[in-house]
């Protein structure tokens, strides 16, 4: 008995540490896309007005 409770705990454990790698790879991800504007927006590349004209990026993080 004691040996299933010790091993939820350990699953459950390893699910909030994924669940809070994914939450950082998520807001990584959101900060990389941030600099790519930053960096569009400092060339000012031709081909990427859309970016210019809708700076704003949606970034679910829940």
């Amino acid at each position: 008995m004691v040996r299933l409770i010790g091993l939820h705990l350990r699953i459950l454990y390893l699910l909030s540490f994924l669940l809070f790698l994914l939450l950082n790879l998520q807001m990584l991800i959101c900060f990389l896309l941030f600099l790519l504007l930053i960096l569009f927006y400092c060339f000012h590349i031709p081909q990427y007005k859309y970016f210019e004209r809708y700076p704003k990026l949606y970034c679910s993080v829940q």
